[in-house]
């Protein structure tokens, strides 16, 4: 089949880049200034992939995996995501900046522009937690309703496009706490690696997420829960027991690792005392048996070559533990 008008343009344009020098300057008579005008949505016009997604997102039914690694629709049909992250709701007020569009938000026109390029998904990152530069009286079981409340808008006009959405409502670098809540820890300890075992902020996070996705969505008439459109929910952000910033657990909070480890180490082993043993008294004098606390090595360490088989049975039964948890 000879190639589209499309296809040609595209091939035009990828031969054209590559046959200029590495680090030459485009040719000045060949370049122009990319400012689209306001996008009236032509019947006319060229491209328009819209008619690709369905109607209504998840009319169907609820985004399903084959069990290969592929998405499958509600009906059954396989599905490719091509998907955006975006940021256009948010609470009150816009911050202006200089380069954006100074018009009101439009979360209608805004979806209807990325179903019109082919997108079928839209990332949307929002933080859940209490706002406590807004609400400073907020208990640490508070929703962040102006949050919620843009997920919502969100969603309901990314359906109606035929857009699904992933959903990450929280991430532990704006998380912030206040004396008031009694955290272990204190209040000044940053929020990195808690959400994997600090059950206090465990039993806030899901109840952030009951309010978010049981109540009603008023511009739907659904709930989240119920709402096959929210295709994906990633649980929280860019955070991790296995990533660098574990190493700046401290005070109780490490505490509260060490001692779980301690547990894993018993468990595994039949009493701590045989688990040092097994590792040849790797790290010994950091630990404290009595105190039902074995030592935790600096993330780094877990990736290097061990110096014996003790030492590499310690590591591996410290990454296994991070893992577990």
């Amino acid at each position: 089949m000879p190639p589209s008008g499309l296809t040609r343009f595209v091939l035009s344009l990828c031969a054209w880049s590559l046959a200029l020098p590495l680090g030459a300057a485009e040719p000045a008579a060949q370049t122009w200034a990319f400012e689209p005008s306001h996008d009236r949505f032509d019947p006319a016009s060229l491209l328009d992939l819209r008619h690709l997604n369905e109607a209504v997102a998840g009319q169907s039914g609820f985004v399903r995996v084959d069990g290969q690694g592929g998405f499958l629709l509600g009906n059954g049909r396989p599905v490719r995501f091509w998907a955006v992250n975006t940021d256009l709701a948010f609470p009150e007020p816009v911050v202006s900046r200089p380069l954006w569009d100074p018009q009101p938000e439009d979360l209608n026109h805004q979806a209807r522009f990325l179903a019109k390029r082919g997108v079928n998904m839209v990332r949307l990152h929002r933080q859940l937690s209490p706002d406590l530069e807004a609400r400073p009286d907020a208990a640490l079981t508070d929703i962040n309703e102006p949050m919620r409340e843009a997920i919502w808008r969100t969603v309901a006009a990314m359906r109606q496009q035929g857009i699904y959405t992933t959903l990450s409502p929280y991430w532990s670098v704006p998380m912030k706490f206040t004396q008031r809540w009694g955290i272990t820890g204190g209040h000044e300890q940053p929020a990195l690696g808690l959400l994997f075992f600090d059950e206090q902020l465990q039993a806030a996070y899901r109840g952030w997420l009951r309010q978010l996705l049981s109540t009603v969505n008023p511009h739907t008439g659904v709930p989240l829960a119920q709402d096959p459109a929210l295709a994906i929910l990633q649980l929280q952000n860019e955070d991790s027991l296995l990533f660098w910033t574990v190493d700046a657990i401290q005070g109780p909070q490490r505490e509260v690792l060490e001692r779980r480890f301690a547990e894993f180490a018993r468990k595994k082993y039949g009493s701590l005392a045989k688990a040092l043993i097994a590792w040849r008294g790797h790290g010994i004098l950091r630990d404290r048996p009595m105190s039902g606390r074995l030592s935790l090595r600096p993330l780094w360490d877990l990736t290097q070559d061990a110096r014996g088989t003790g030492e590499a049975r310690r590591l591996a039964d410290q990454t296994e533990f991070y893992a577990r948890t």
